[in-house]
């Protein structure tokens, strides 16, 4: 049987985060409702091809999933169930954040298979919360403590930023220390772009945001690894940190190579060698979400040179490093001297570095890699 991922995708916010790149549509309770029986349809129509496909991880992202309500993830988890051929073991990750933790999510979700719980904190500092413009009020942040010491949590995530524009190491050590007092099994660490489309970078082209060069990010960078380090906890990307066995599933198989289902408008797909995403608009994706050939964008049959730059990118994230000798052994001569040529453009940035025969990146070159 082969093995597939999916992503289960709901893009919609109360409001927008001043960092966050993501296109995301107004939320309505209405709205979603008729959503999540859009995403249903899909995920049945989906399944009709799927028959010798198991699911290996699912991530349950957004936006703000949350907003679904604990009905309507149910609704969509179950129907998954009910269609596809989920693996014993199957990963199910969910992304939240402060102030979405009701006793009905916190109790109904695990009996629905959710066993890995993401914390999309960013930061505990006050100033920076409110630079952030995160969605949520700033002592909703005591809700995290509640609701893990209320309901019993496993295989939890936190997700903290670095780099955010006036973050001092006294604050950074604060936001760290603030996430491990929980003990979590799980941390990811990004560094904070500055994206055209949010209004974090308008403020800095407007002159009124002083931004951390990726050397100065670097130096957040270090301070955390070296804790968690000491902590026992291993890095296996460049992002994040697990202790032994409590790796996120669904990122570990995306980076090396998993095909990977997309369901839910703007949802990414990858199979058999094809990238597209859902939908042209919400309304057709509402209208027609259980036919692919309509609502399928976006989509690239990915040639040879495009293959091989993914897997650059995985070898980078992933902390495998790339060799440039197997890239030349199966890509060929021609694609190879095109992968030296850009690995060369970053060694002179100081971006990679060479070790033991690969190139992986550097502190700094990780502060700069961009998500994507």
């Amino acid at each position: 049987m082969n093995e597939i991922i999916i992503q289960l995708n709901f893009p919609f916010c109360f409001k927008h985060c001043s960092f966050c790149p993501q296109s995301v549509c107004k939320y309505s309770p209405q709205l979603m409702r008729t959503y999540v029986d859009a995403m249903v349809r899909e995920i049945q129509s989906a399944a009709a091809d799927m028959d010798d496909y198991e699911v290996t991880a699912v991530s349950i992202e957004g936006g703000s999933p949350v907003l679904a309500e604990p009905s309507g993830l149910q609704k969509v988890l179950r129907t998954l169930r009910k269609n596809f051929h989920l693996a014993e073991d199957v990963q199910i990750s969910l992304q939240t954040m402060p102030g979405d933790y009701s006793r009905a999510l916190m109790q109904k979700l695990p009996e629905c298979g959710v066993n890995h719980w993401i914390f999309g904190v960013q930061t505990a500092d006050l100033k920076e919360h409110l630079l952030l413009e995160r969605p949520y009020s700033y002592e909703a942040l005591s809700m995290v403590d509640v609701a893990l010491k209320t309901f019993d949590v496993h295989d939890r995530s936190f997700e903290l930023l670095y780099g955010i524009p006036g973050q001092t190491e006294h604050t950074w050590e604060h936001s760290l220390l603030s996430v491990l007092s929980y003990e979590p099994e799980h941390l990811t660490l990004y560094p904070l772009h500055l994206y055209k489309e949010t209004s974090l970078y308008r403020k800095w082209h407007e002159g009124n945001l002083n931004v951390y060069t990726a050397q100065e990010k670097a130096t957040f960078y270090q301070q955390a690894r070296t804790r968690l380090n000491e902590l026992g906890y291993h890095q296996y990307t460049i992002y994040d940190f697990a202790k032994p066995g409590c790796e996120n599933q669904y990122r570990v198989k995306e980076l090396a190579g998993t095909e990977r289902l997309g369901i839910g408008y703007k949802a990414e797909s990858f199979l058999d060698g094809v990238s597209y995403k859902n939908g042209h608009s919400l309304q057709q994706y509402l209208d027609h979400s259980d036919d692919l050939s309509v609502i399928a964008n976006q989509v690239t049959r990915l040639d040879d040179e495009s293959l091989m730059y993914k897997e650059m990118r995985s070898a980078l994230v992933s902390l495998t490093g790339i060799d440039l000798s197997a890239i030349r052994g199966k890509y060929g001569e021609a694609l190879a001297e095109k992968a030296g040529e850009a690995l060369q453009q970053m060694e002179a940035k100081k971006d990679i570095s060479q070790h033991e025969g690969k190139c992986l990146l550097t502190d700094t070159g990780i502060a700069e890699f961009v998500i994507g």
